[in-house]
């Protein structure tokens, strides 16, 4: 938790005593674009897709449990799509507008601002290329937009 800490996802809550040491996020979404890819933000996504997978294998156990409105449109949503670079951060950027939208509409600690039977939902989009497929090459002509 203390390295979650120093990078400013998680922050220390005070306790019921001296022993209990709580910790709470500091934010319900995180943008990545600004991170250098090293071995620690690998390791982070990495941590974070285990952490995903996890949750949606839970998932498919409890949804029958759960009321038919929420089984419909929850679990896996997968596509395959030929897109350019420029297309695919369009789109990345689109779906981060849309869901900006409630994660600024409803703070994580203002519990007023959840509307009456809403429920935490992770959204958790990975766009990768198909490894099978080549990296394009670097000297083709820069794409416009």
């Amino acid at each position: 938790m203390q390295q979650l800490a120093k990078y400013g996802f998680v922050e220390q809550v005070a306790g019921k005593d001296h022993r209990e040491r709580p910790w709470r996020l500091v934010a319900t979404s995180y943008d990545w674009k600004e991170a250098n890819a090293t071995a620690a933000v690998d390791m982070l996504d990495q941590t974070l897709a285990e952490g995903v997978l996890d949750n949606f294998l839970a998932w498919q156990q409890q949804r029958k449990n759960w009321p038919q409105p929420w089984r419909e449109p929850t679990g896996r949503h997968s596509s395959t799509v030929y897109l350019t670079q420029a297309e695919t951060a369009g789109l990345g950027e689109a779906i981060d507008a849309l869901l900006l939208r409630y994660v600024n509409e409803r703070p994580i600690d203002d519990v007023a601002s959840r509307p009456p039977g809403s429920v935490p939902v992770d959204f958790t989009l990975f766009v990768l290329p198909a490894i099978a497929d080549a990296p394009p090459s670097t000297d083709a002509p820069p794409e416009e937009d």
